[in-house]
C-alpha cells in the first residue's frame, strides 16, 4: 500500500503551488518550482515529509531531475520511510538533522504530568470530540484554519489555498478529529495513519476553541484512538530549535513518551 505522502493523490493536492514530479526510484513525489528572477527550476519534498523507498537508488533519480532542468532539490525524509542515514548522506550534498519531533510509544509507560492531566480532564469536561467525516466539516475545516492563518501570521507554504485540502478529500489514510462546544465546531485535527505509524498532519481552533484549550480533549482522543499503533508522530515545535518560550513544542511534549 502506498504511503499517503507519496502517493500521487497527494501530490496533486500542491498543484496550485508547484507542479508534481514523480522520482521513480525513490517511488514518491516532489514539488517543481520556478526560482524568482531566473528561468532555472528547483524541487522540494512534499510537506511535511518525504517518503522514500527504502532502497532507491537516488543517483538515478538525481539525474532525471538534472534532465528535466533542475538545478537543486531540498527535503525532509520521513524517519520511519526512508533509506538510512549513511546513504542519504553519501546521495545529498547536505544531510542534517532537521527539528526534534515529539513522539507516543505506545510500548512505554506515560502518564500525564500535572499541568497537561489539569487541561486535559477541564478540556475533556468542557468539549465533546469524535473522528469525524472531513468532507462533511470540510467548510467548518476552512473556518478554523482561515483563523489560524489570520491569528498567527503564517506565511509560506503552510498558507495553503483552498485547493490543497480539497485535495486531502478522500486521501486514504486522513483522519479528522473535532471538538465540539454546544454542537459547533471549535478545534480540528488532521492525522495520517499508515501501516501503524501515525502523523499529527495539521491542526486548528477558533477563538472559542482556544479558550476551552479543545487541542488538550483531541489530543487525548487521539492517544486513546490510536494508542495500540506502533508510533504516533506529533511533529515539532515552532522553529528549528526549542526554546523555553514555545507553547507548541511544551504541549506536544506533554501527550510524548
Amino acid at each position: 500500500m502506498i504511503h499517503p505522502y507519496a502517493s500521487e493523490t497527494y501530490a496533486n493536492a500542491f498543484r496550485e503551488i508547484a507542479a508534481p514530479v514523480f522520482l521513480k526510484s525513490s517511488r514518491t513525489w516532489v514539488l517543481k518550482r520556478r526560482i524568482p528572477d531566473t528561468d532555472s527550476y528547483d524541487a522540494m519534498g512534499c510537506y511535511p515529509l518525504c517518503v522514500i523507498e527504502s532502497s532507491a537508488d537516488l543517483e538515478t533519480d538525481f539525474v532525471d531531475l538534472r534532465g528535466q532542468g533542475l538545478v537543486s532539490l531540498v527535503l525532509v525524509t520521513d524517519t520511519f520511510f526512508r533509506p538510512d542515514v549513511a546513504r542519504l548522506q553519501e546521495a545529498f550534498d547536505v544531510c542534517k538533522p532537521f527539528k526534534k519531533h515529539y513522539l507516543y510509544d505506545p510500548r512505554t509507560p506515560f502518564a500525564y504530568g500535572k499541568h497537561h492531566r489539569y487541561e486535559v480532564k477541564k478540556s475533556v469536561a468542557d468539549c465533546e470530540t469524535r473522528v469525524v467525516p472531513f468532507e462533511k466539516h470540510f467548510h467548518e475545516w476552512l473556518a478554523l484554519y482561515g483563523y489560524l492563518i489570520r491569528e498567527r501570521g503564517i506565511a509560506g507554504i503552510q498558507n495553503f489555498p483552498e485547493s490543497y485540502f480539497r485535495g486531502l478529500v478522500g486521501l486514504d489514510g486522513l483522519i479528522a478529529i473535532a471538538a465540539f462546544v454546544e454542537g459547533k465546531a471549535v478545534s480540528m485535527y488532521l492525522w495520517i495513519e499508515h501501516e501503524g505509524y501515525v502523523y499529527s498532519h495539521l491542526g486548528a481552533s477558533s477563538e472559542e476553541g482556544y479558550r476551552m484549550r479543545a487541542a488538550y480533549a483531541i489530543y487525548d482522543h487521539a492517544i486513546r484512538l490510536f494508542g495500540d499503533r506502533k508510533v504516533m508522530d506529533f511533529g515539532g515545535g515552532v522553529g528549528l530549535e526549542d526554546t523555553p518560550d514555545d507553547g507548541l513544542a511544551a504541549f506536544k511534549n506533554g501527550f510524548s513518551t
